[in-house]
């Protein structure tokens, strides 16, 4: 087949540059395939990696006839079937699954890779290939227009703009700079499937807080269906795997006990996060409905030497800035005529409940092909809303809006907040009108020594806009 030569030849390509591991790896492909990408390609001969793509492909074939498309969700319709028969075959089955997984996705994520990230994604390819709920959150993030960002300084905490930021420690810098996968699949899950919810009151301040901590620590439970799923490649010693148990959130140094703590809650990864989520809520003053509903959920798992206090007080600390904004009457105001993300808003009460897990976030929306259409008008909603957003912020920050322009800004800006629920937001007519006019509002609105600041917000979703 002409594919199987292809594949072939992109695998004699990637040994050809792999003889300088030192360079392979600090490029952005090596950086994606890294220890576990290199492990499988020299471990698998050239005869022996040709048989296993050409299983593959045979799979691949039968998929595209079924569904009579040739996607990415082909791929992995037949790819996951596969590789679970490796499995089943043992450590070097595995390895040589991954290889010929490894080279056949290039094939098929043109799409995904359009992405414009940053920065190299250590391992990317290798989570995308075993566990199902990275691939869903990367396709959906990616087509919902998320945008992604590096910084050189930690950078500001944005989902409800349709962006993240990733800066160090988490960033590591290099030619490519690099990030884990599970760092940025974590960011990715606060903007794709939650960002809706970090704009808006739930009632009161204290049952806002508590169901923002909640979606955090709910969050965090995909460490351990990212782990469980490395674990189910066993025999295979996956340096993935290890890079887990080293970097787990945690307040003992012991790798042996952070081993294990994984290890037990990727088991049952539900009873894990529920005790994580009731011990986060003891840490808020307020009480409220919300809050005692989680609590009346707790498990009993011990979870400290997976999440410890230090890191449960920093997401608490992160919700100060937050509430600000949205408790702020003008700023309700404004972004209340903005219509809710369905999905968005469905995962957030979701997360409330006792067995609540990130496949459920997907339950009611079908994981659509990577699509650099879908992308594009989604993209242009997104900046849209981000617009509307910012000029929020602007209004209800008090050195912006000159004193006798501020009521008429505020004014018009809620008029075309209010155009967005009859309105197609990613339509590129109505794009740029929303644009055009918040910008021509800032220019008669807003003190001169604060317009260029202004604008740029428009744009720059993590660009400071203080009071």
């Amino acid at each position: 087949m002409h594919l199987e030569s292809e594949v072939i030849d992109f695998s004699a390509t990637l040994r050809r540059r792999i003889r300088c591991t030192q360079r392979f790896l600090t490029s952005r492909l090596g950086s994606d395939l890294w220890v576990d990408g290199v492990d499988a390609l020299l471990s698998t001969p050239v005869e022996i990696l040709q048989a296993y793509t050409s299983v593959l492909l045979r799979r691949i074939e039968r998929e595209i006839a079924k569904s009579k498309k040739a996607t990415i969700l082909e791929f992995f319709a037949a790819f996951d079937d596969f590789l679970a028969y490796c499995v089943s075959r043992g450590e070097s089955a595995i390895y040589h699954g991954l290889a010929a997984g490894m080279c056949t996705l290039r094939f098929f994520d043109s799409e995904l890779r359009a992405g414009d990230i940053p920065f190299a994604v250590v391992n990317d390819s290798l989570m995308v290939l075993v566990c199902n709920q990275y691939r869903a959150v990367r396709f959906y993030a990616f087509n919902s227009g998320i945008e992604i960002y590096a910084s050189t300084k930690n950078g500001a905490f944005r989902p409800d703009l349709g962006a993240i930021v990733i800066g160090p420690p988490v960033l590591v810098p290099g030619r490519p700079s690099r990030v884990q996968s599970f760092s940025l699949i974590h960011e990715l899950c606060h903007a794709a499937l939650f960002g809706d919810s970090y704009c808006r009151m739930f009632g009161s301040i204290g049952a806002t807080k508590s169901m923002l901590l909640n979606i955090e620590e709910s969050i965090i439970g995909l460490d351990l269906l990212l782990y469980g799923s490395l674990r189910k490649m066993s025999p295979a010693h996956l340096e993935a795997q290890h890079e887990f148990e080293r970097l787990v959130i945690s307040k003992t140094n012991d790798i042996n006990l952070r081993r294990a703590t994984l290890a037990r809650g990727a088991m049952y990864p539900t009873e894990f996060v529920r005790s994580l989520r009731a011990t986060a809520q003891r840490r808020l003053n307020e009480a409220n409905a919300f809050s005692e509903r989680i609590l009346s959920l707790d498990a009993g798992e011990d979870v400290s030497n997976w999440v410890g206090p230090n890191a449960l007080d920093f997401h608490i600390r992160g919700l100060a800035a937050l509430t600000s904004r949205i408790e702020h009457p003008t700023f309700r105001k404004i972004v209340d005529l903005l219509p809710r993300d369905p999905v968005q808003q469905r995962n957030s009460f979701q997360a409330l409940g006792k067995a609540f897990g990130l496949d459920d976030c997907f339950h009611e929306c079908s994981i659509e092909a990577p699509s650099r259409s879908v992308r594009k008008h989604n993209l242009r909603a997104s900046h849209s809303r981000r617009t509307m957003i910012r000029c929020a912020e602007i209004a209800i920050g008090g050195r912006y809006l000159s004193a006798s322009q501020g009521d008429s800004f505020i004014s018009r800006i809620m008029e075309i907040a209010g155009r967005f629920s009859t309105c197609d937001a990613g339509e590129p007519c109505f794009s740029r009108w929303v644009k055009q006019e918040a910008v021509h509002l800032l220019e008669h609105a807003v003190r001169p020594e604060c317009l260029s600041l202004a604008i740029e917000a428009l744009s720059n979703p993590f660009l400071p806009l203080d009071a």
